[in-house]
């Protein structure tokens, strides 16, 4: 969420909770219990949609990670391997294509390393033979060659949840605004008895509607 909504979220939970820890007050008062019940509905449903969107990142961040640190280890191997075997036939084009060190790795971005791991692929592939002769043989080509392609295959799961998560960020946003207008449109209205009284109440549910700047964490 933006840091707009992220103070206007803050703003909801703390009427929730003011609203419950003094829900002996509202219930006195007939019709506030159906507008109150409706408010809390939609932060419950707002509580709801913010956990999807935090697992479903978490989620898809974390096996994405897991893959892209086995394959910065395998490309590392078999560009070494590659390596040795230029730096043995005097090949400076392989060699120079081959130079890899683990922090330029990790440096990269997710689609920069998937693009370098297939570089080394190809290499891997037409040099097979000499990788042979060095213990580097057709079934450890062929094991780096389905890392490649794992990686990409949750690379493509991590980018193909953002639309997804997108939408219920919208979804959250339509809720906070009907929220709102829950607020707005009735309990302020309802809130308005308590004026006289009961101005203690008053004063501290109207403190709370006021949205602060929090900033983002």
């Amino acid at each position: 969420m933006t840091k707009k909504q992220n103070n206007k979220r803050a703003m909801l939970e703390s009427v929730v909770s003011l609203l419950e820890t003094n829900a002996a007050r509202t219930s006195s008062i007939p019709g506030i219990s159906e507008s109150v019940g409706k408010f809390k509905d939609l932060i419950e449903e707002i509580r709801t949609k913010t956990a999807e969107v935090r697992q479903a990142s978490a989620g898809k961040s974390a096996a994405k990670n897991e893959v892209r640190q086995k394959l910065t280890a395998a490309t590392l191997q078999v560009s070494g391997a590659l390596h040795a075997l230029a730096c043995k036939k005097g090949d400076q084009e392989l060699k120079a294509k081959t130079r890899l060190v683990e922090s330029s790795l990790t440096k990269m971005r997710d689609t920069e390393i998937a693009s370098a791991a297939g570089s080394i692929l190809d290499l891997a592939k037409s040099n097979a033979d000499g990788l042979a002769g060095q213990g580097f043989g057709p079934s450890v080509i062929s094991v780096f060659e389905g890392m490649v392609g794992g990686f990409q295959t949750a690379l493509g799961a991590s980018l193909g949840a953002v639309p997804n998560r997108m939408a219920i960020r919208e979804m959250i946003a339509s809720l906070m605004a009907l929220a709102g207008e829950v607020l707005g449109n009735e309990v302020d209205r309802y809130l308005e008895f308590f004026r006289q009284e009961d101005p203690e109440f008053y004063s501290a549910y109207f403190r709370t509607r006021r949205i602060r700047n929090f900033g983002v964490r």
